[in-house]
């Protein structure tokens, strides 16, 4: 339908792409087409989810700050990774993925998803030991036990 065309991806999120564990399963661009015109960003969703699993990073930091910024975050790498009149495509993906991406996929892999999460990753040793960060309402991020 479309032809194919070039996506750089930016120095950046090779970077990122780098520090992503190879066992980490991921699901692209969720419900969210990973070619769009051709386009290839099936790499911006693996940066995403790898972002918004709660086993890849440290306790306590799964904060709305945090969301804000991987979401801000997948709209400056596609506009980074392609030519300068396609840039609106950002904006098009990140309609994609308020629309039809996972609402409760931000801090999901908590200890009640089992020794491994959906994205194939281990309980750290934080999680294990039952120290956990609250993220609920209001933020506050005070340690429970």
């Amino acid at each position: 339908m479309f032809k194919r065309r070039s996506t750089t991806i930016p120095e950046s999120a090779r970077h990122i792409l780098n520090k992503i564990p190879r066992r980490f399963r991921d699901d692209g661009l969720s419900w969210c087409p990973d070619s769009i015109f051709g386009f290839r960003f099936g790499w911006a969703g693996r940066i995403h989810d790898w972002r918004y699993c709660t086993r890849c990073h440290p306790a306590g930091s799964m904060t709305q700050a945090w969301r804000t910024f991987s979401d801000n975050e997948i709209r400056d790498n596609v506009a980074a990774a392609v030519p300068w009149r396609w840039r609106w495509i950002k904006h098009l993906i990140r309609f994609f993925l308020w629309k039809y991406g996972g609402i409760d996929a931000f801090d999901s892999c908590g200890p009640d998803a089992g020794e491994y999460c959906r994205h194939n990753i281990p309980q750290p040793g934080w999680m294990k030991t039952g120290i956990a960060v609250s993220n609920g309402p209001g933020n506050t991020g005070s340690k429970t036990q």
